[in-house]
Parts: C-alpha cells; sequence; structure tokens
C-alpha cells in the first residue's frame, strides 16, 4: 500500500512547520496588502453632480454606516455636490434629514459645495434665495478639490448605477 503524500511531514514535524512558514511568508509578499491588514486610516470622498436623490441620499447613509463599521479607526468622509446635486446643501433639500443626522453625529465628515455651481445658481435665481445648509462649505471648484483629493490618496465612493 502507497503512503499519503503528505506521510513526510508526519515523519518531520519540523519540515511541516518550515514549508507552512514558507508558504505564509509567499503569500504575505504576493497578495495586496489590503487582503490581510486593514489600512488604520481611510479617507473617502464622493463627488455628486445631479440632482438625483437616491444618490445623494446614498452618500449620506454612507457616512452613517461607515460611522458605525469603523468606529475605534481613523476616517474621513468629504462629500462634494456640484451642478445640480448642490441642492443637497441648500435649504429645502431633498435629504435634509439625513444631512442633519450624518451632520450631528460625525465630525470628521464635511460637507462641500462648488462655488461656480453655487454662482451660477444665485445669478439664475437671486442670491437671497440660495441659502446653505449650516456646516456646509464652499470650495472654489468641485473639479480642482477632487483632483486635491486624489493627489492626496483619498478614495473615491462611487454611488451603485440604477
Amino acid at each position: 500500500m502507497r503512503e499519503p503524500a503528505y506521510h513526510i511531514f508526519m515523519k518531520s514535524p519540523g519540515l511541516a512547520a518550515f514549508v507552512l512558514a514558507a508558504a505564509v511568508a509567499a503569500t504575505a509578499l504576493v497578495s495586496p496588502m489590503w487582503l490581510w491588514a486593514a489600512p488604520s486610516e481611510m479617507r473617502m470622498f464622493f463627488a455628486l453632480d445631479s440632482d438625483r436623490e437616491d444618490d445623494m441620499r446614498f452618500a449620506l447613509l454612507y457616512g452613517l454606516r461607515s460611522a458605525q463599521r469603523l468606529e475605534g479607526r481613523t476616517w474621513e468622509l468629504e462629500i462634494l455636490a456640484g451642478g445640480k446635486a448642490v441642492h443637497m446643501f441648500l435649504e429645502g433639500s431633498p435629504v435634509l434629514e439625513y444631512y442633519e443626522e450624518l451632520r450631528s453625529k460625525k465630525a470628521n465628515v464635511r460637507f462641500r459645495c462648488c462655488g461656480e455651481s453655487v454662482t451660477k445658481m444665485q445669478k439664475r435665481l437671486g442670491a437671497d434665495r440660495v441659502k446653505l445648509l449650516p456646516g456646509a462649505e464652499v470650495v472654489a471648484s468641485c473639479d480642482k478639490r477632487i483632483q486635491e483629493l486624489k493627489d492626496e490618496g483619498w478614495t473615491r465612493v462611487v454611488p451603485p448605477e440604477e
């Protein structure tokens, strides 16, 4: 009767330990780090440009879920709104309750509007009718801000397609 292939390891436990250690080391060297070690710091951003309420809600709910999942870790989230998405951070926002909930719970979430879009909206509707929600900030340009975040190593989160 032929001995099983693993029989050599039964006779030599030192060899078995060596082969196992070599396999673990080789896996660690070729595997991406994110597969075996969670990052200590996560920096994510959304960049919205549509007035789709589902996308706005998704971004805000993602922030709330991140707060729960990443508790105890360092993380930041920035939600950028440009174009028609600027409505997200204006009085009368269709997602106001989610905005207020996220804003009240987490200080490490920033809400930013595209200054170019806000200026266009003010010209079209009148400056007195375009009022930002408390906590929302204006950046000169969403495109420039997106590039800055990418250069700094932030991860872009994209809402799912319909």
